[in-house]
């Protein structure tokens, strides 16, 4: 790899040929990268129609909802290989997927009123949890072991403590909850309603903080940890930002095209992707401005994004054409137009492995996407300055110079969906354990949330 005017150490750890890290402290400006795309594999899924997707912490899993009517099944496949390996039996129709990073294991949705459990060392079910009708989205917090999920039939969040993967909690809506949004860094939960209203959890004590009002009822949302900021899309084609700081919708919209049916955040170029479903369109977002640069038509409606953060690009399933729109990250244009199987729906990113992943829900199949980067360029930017608080990394040891803290602040690391992976002390860090991918040093105060901001890339 190639990299022009980057302030850079390189760190190595094992013997000759194991793995090596760059880590790039990059508050520098955009990125400009040439390179192919092109189909991996096709993994079958006989008599599937997979629909969510998720990784283990390790990448090497893949794990793949199926809900066809007459199945009660996940799908595991090897990321390594792209063969499927087998399915794990569970409730009829299974929808969500979380993993928990600590303790190796996969819940899954099911909507029969439970969490099904799954060992990933064997995969394996271990456990039902009941959680009551009509459970909806789950979603994992780290730093505190711990599961949310919507239970719709009282609405209720279940709060679950992930080691004994049992019911703590329930935290009383005011309303009917959709699904929730997690900001590992502020400690908080967002849930939306079925009006105009976003209800906040503080995680700490798992009770409402605040109610947000929004112009209209939400539909899709995601997280900006670099500005600490979630993106809705609200009403019919708009797209308002909260600031999580301060829990308040800062003013103006952006028009995101009719019907939003798809949203994802990039981490590496900061941007958000709105794909709408009548509209037939990706509008780009820039999340310094917090305005649209560019809108960008497709053949038919989209459907699935996700992104490549060290590359900047990302991945647009375009359901009636049975293709794939990859989009520039630098030049907000399409890159490359990729056939993938019939229906085409989810896109997931995998981080480790560097690959996206396409759920053909009518071809019954899963396409491996890879992007093969043939260089990387530094393009200045003298409008964005670089923070003052930059540790070096040397053999994959983070060492954070005291001058940088007091005891009046606090440094962590967050990965691209603003989930801590690790609280930084002064001295030294070992951040030898961090897959590739995107992350964010954020020196707060008591008297700034995220005073200074600085991406950290890592890549083997």
């Amino acid at each position: 790899m190639h990299l022009v005017g980057y302030r850079s150490v390189v760190g190595s750890r094992g013997p000759a040929g194991a793995a090596r890290f760059l880590v790039v402290m990059a508050a520098l400006g955009a990125l400009t990268i040439a390179g192919a795309q092109w189909v991996e594999a096709t993994i079958e899924l006989p008599l599937s129609i997979p629909i969510s997707m998720v990784t283990n912490a390790a990448g090497t899993r893949l794990y793949v909802t199926d809900v066809n009517s007459d199945s009660s099944f996940v799908n595991v496949i090897d990321a390594t290989t792209n063969t499927w390996l087998k399915k794990i039996p569970c409730g009829t129709s299974p929808s969500g997927l979380c993993f928990n990073t600590l303790g190796n294991k996969l819940y899954v949705v099911v909507p029969d009123g439970r969490i099904t459990v799954i060992d990933a060392a064997a995969d394996s079910v271990i456990k039902d949890i009941s959680i009551g009708p009509y459970p909806g989205g789950l979603v994992y917090h780290e730093a505190r072991n711990r599961l949310y999920c919507l239970s719709g039939g009282d609405n209720t969040i279940a709060v679950i403590d992930a080691s004994a993967d049992t019911i703590i909690r329930r935290i009383q809506l005011n309303y009917s909850g959709g699904y929730p949004y997690l900001n590992g860094a502020e400690d908080k939960l967002y849930v939306p309603d079925a009006f105009s209203f976003i209800e906040v959890i503080d995680c700490s004590a798992d009770t409402i903080t605040a109610s947000i009002t929004l112009p209209d009822v939400m539909g899709l949302g995601c997280l900006s940890p670099q500005r600490n900021r979630l993106y809705c899309t609200v009403g019919d084609s708009q797209l308002v930002v909260v600031d999580c700081s301060a829990d308040t919708v800062l003013s103006g919209t952006v028009c995101v095209g009719l019907w939003p049916s798809a949203i994802g955040y990039n981490a590496g170029t900061d941007k958000v992707y709105c794909g709408a479903y009548a509209g037939q369109n990706v509008t780009i977002v820039d999340c310094a401005t917090d305005s649209a640069l560019a809108t960008i038509p497709l053949p038919s409606m989209p459907w699935g994004i996700c992104a490549d953060p060290i590359t900047g690009n990302a991945y647009c399933t375009s359901r009636q054409s049975d293709q794939v729109f990859i989009l520039d990250g630098t030049g907000d244009s399409v890159l490359a137009v990729v056939d993938v199987g019939e229906v085409p729906g989810t896109a997931y990113w995998n981080p480790v492995r560097h690959r996206a992943y396409i759920a053909n829900e009518w071809g019954r199949s899963i396409s491996v996407l890879r992007d093969s980067p043939a260089g990387v360029e530094q393009t200045p930017n003298s409008e964005r300055r670089t923070p003052n608080v930059q540790p070096t990394i040397v053999r994959c040891v983070l060492n954070l110079q005291s001058a940088t803290c007091n005891l009046q602040s606090e440094v962590v690391l967050l990965d691209a969906t603003g989930r801590k992976v690790l609280d930084l002390v002064p001295g030294l860090n070992d951040v030898s354990r961090l897959a590739p991918g995107v992350y964010f040093f954020v020196h707060s105060t008591i008297a700034n949330r995220h005073s200074a901001v600085a991406k950290v890339i890592v890549t083997r």
